[in-house]
């Protein structure tokens, strides 16, 4: 039986720059709200994710505006596709993503 709510999800690549704050300083907030998406996420770099949820790009990025501190951050938030992706990437990534993919 196919688990509906989990067929909906699907892979966005989010960048989240802060425009003053240490990346640091936020990551906390930032990954507790990613914890909170019934899905998983990837961090590659200080500002880079790969977040696997059933939210679109939008609603991510309204969503990281209104947390504590991130109204004045530059976010981008896109779909990413596992069939067009490829670089050097740490195995675990490929593992990770992999595993969604199935």
């Amino acid at each position: 039986m196919v688990d509906i709510a989990e067929a909906q999800k699907k892979l966005l690549h989010l960048g989240v720059n802060t425009r003053a704050a240490s990346h640091r300083a936020v990551h906390p907030v930032l990954e507790a709200y990613l914890n909170t998406l019934s899905g998983d996420w990837y961090r590659f770099g200080a500002q880079n994710y790969i977040v696997w949820t059933d939210k679109g790009p939008l609603e991510i990025s309204r969503e990281i505006i209104a947390l504590p501190k991130f109204a004045d951050f530059y976010i981008f938030a896109t779909p990413f596709s596992f069939a067009s992706c490829n670089g050097m990437m740490p195995k675990e990534f490929w593992e990770w993503i992999t595993k969604l993919s199935r």
